[in-house]
């Protein structure tokens, strides 16, 4: 043997690749057990030492196999330092993805466009709802919606992550739940509820101001000064409607228990004075509700005042006039 071939072989050995390397999932759910394992070949150097690190944090020593769980993280690192005998260190990782699930939801009730909160859902109303799966390919797994303990078959099934609920009539909250499936096995692999609370539908009066036009800031809340004709536009808050020229509303107008003709009030746009001038005040009470849905029904009182002062009139002797024209 060449005294020249030895060097060379010695040159030629970091050529061979060694074959180390980390088993574990690319995805998994918080509530499992996660796996990690080394893998080696025959190729590979005697190792001296293992320090197995979860997201830089220490997790376990001289061991081949980790196992470990994840809830709060939206992605995990798990790191292996490898120590030969020589000393040598080699570093593996493996960033794995958790699939975390959320329900986002949203509540398909009237807000004006002025409102900057989130519309509330009501009784009977609707919600478009999306499960937040954060995988590679959400449209691949099962989704099971439940309302109530109730599965609902007509949004469920393969790639539904996205679902319009009707809610319920009777109660004050209902639990929305959604649970994820694997399409082969048919098991759970995430599951999710939220609680959803009901409002009342509310209704807002808001006055058109000879000056300054619509003064949608501000709303009348107990008693307001009609003592020139005012135009008034009254605002369901959080009724099931697209708008407030729906159809299906119906619009109320009573003025001290006689109610105003629908035939010059059939939406939330009226403008009110007072005819009768020596009238001082007058309750108002607006009721608005939808025909194909009892339970969207609300209603307002006002008291309407007169400020100016009372005219040498005689004393006004039917009593069933409201003092209101329109």
């Amino acid at each position: 043997m060449s005294k020249y071939l030895l060097p060379a072989i010695l040159v030629a050995l970091p050529a061979f690749a060694f074959a180390f390397g980390i088993v574990a999932p690319d995805n998994a759910d918080p509530s499992d057990t996660i796996s990690a394992k080394l893998t080696k070949s025959t190729q590979d150097p005697y190792i001296d030492s293992i320090l197995w690190f979860l997201d830089d944090k220490p997790l376990k020593q001289d061991a081949e196999t980790v196992t470990f769980n994840i809830k709060d993280a939206e992605t995990a690192t798990i790191k292996a330092v490898i120590t030969d005998l020589q000393g040598k260190q080699y570093v593996l990782e493996k960033k794995i993805n958790i699939a975390k699930l959320n329900i986002i939801w949203e509540a398909q009730t009237y807000t004006p466009f002025f409102y900057e909160g989130a519309p509330l859902p009501s009784y009977g109303s609707q919600i478009n709802a999306q499960a937040v799966y954060n995988t590679d390919n959400p449209e691949k797994y099962v989704y099971k919606w439940e309302l109530d303990g109730k599965v609902l078959q007509s949004v469920s099934g393969l790639g539904k992550y996205k679902a319009r609920i009707q809610l319920g009539y009777l109660k004050n909250s209902s639990l929305l739940s959604v649970k994820v499936l694997d399409p082969e096995t048919a098991k759970i692999l995430s599951q999710k509820s939220v609680f959803i609370k009901y409002y009342k539908p509310k209704l807002y009066v808001y006055a058109k101001d000879e000056l300054l036009g619509w003064r949608f800031n501000k709303h009348i809340t107990d008693s307001f000064d009609l003592s020139y004709p005012k135009e008034m536009i009254v605002i369901p808050y959080f009724m099931n409607i697209a708008n407030l020229f729906d159809k299906r509303v119906v619009w109320n107008w009573v003025v001290d228990q006689i109610p105003l003709p629908k035939e010059k009030i059939s939406s939330p746009y009226v403008r009110l004075k007072f005819d009768n001038l020596n009238k001082e005040s007058a309750n108002l009470k607006i009721e608005t509700k939808i025909k194909d849905n009892v339970f969207q029904n609300t209603e307002l009182n006002l008291t309407l005042t007169n400020n100016r002062k009372k005219r040498a009139l005689p004393d006004n002797k039917d009593t069933t006039d409201s003092g209101f024209g329109i």
